[in-house]
């Protein structure tokens, strides 16, 4: 059932054509700022915002901060929305990280989980994207596949079943 188009993606697909609807702001690289400025906006009161800033650890929000800045340089970068990303600029994201930067599956995970809760705090639509899931699997299958070995003229795997998370 591919395209699946709801409101939320339209919307997107909508501003990105424009690409000209964002600031490209050093505020954006903020990511507390970011969300605390956008529930503004939108008429969030102090409270809601106060308690969706506190939502996290503070371990946390320092993981999701490195993260969220990362992201927003690639961004910026590539002319994109750091706020309202479409399902395969997501994508694209994390592709380039397993092939650029070499991270891992559990690295990609990380980072899709501090931009999707980041967009959500925000308000903005994002859904858990089947393209996104399976670049995170397609890196750690591809990753399973070079943990092998020659040993004695058999190949030996380090690991007999692998459980993925995606």
């Amino acid at each position: 059932c591919w395209p699946r188009f709801t409101i939320c993606s339209v919307f997107k697909l909508r501003t990105q054509v424009g690409n000209s609807t964002f600031k490209s702001s050093a505020a954006q690289a903020h990511r507390l700022e970011a969300v605390k400025r956008r529930l503004d906006a939108i008429g969030a009161s102090k409270a809601a915002i106060d308690f969706v800033t506190k939502a996290h650890r503070s371990s946390t929000k320092s993981v999701y901060d490195s993260h969220w800045r990362a992201w927003n340089a690639w961004c910026l970068d590539n002319g994109i929305d750091p706020l309202s990303p479409n399902e395969i600029q997501l994508a694209n994201h994390l592709a380039f990280l397993a092939t650029v930067k070499s991270l891992s599956a559990a690295a990609l995970r990380v980072r899709r989980a501090a931009i999707q809760t980041t967009l959500r705090q925000v308000g903005s639509c994002t859904e858990d994207s089947v393209v996104v899931s399976n670049v995170i699997r397609g890196v750690a299958l591809q990753t399973l596949a070079h943990r092998v070995e020659y040993q004695c003229g058999i190949y030996a795997w380090y690991s007999t079943f692998a459980v993925f998370s995606v």
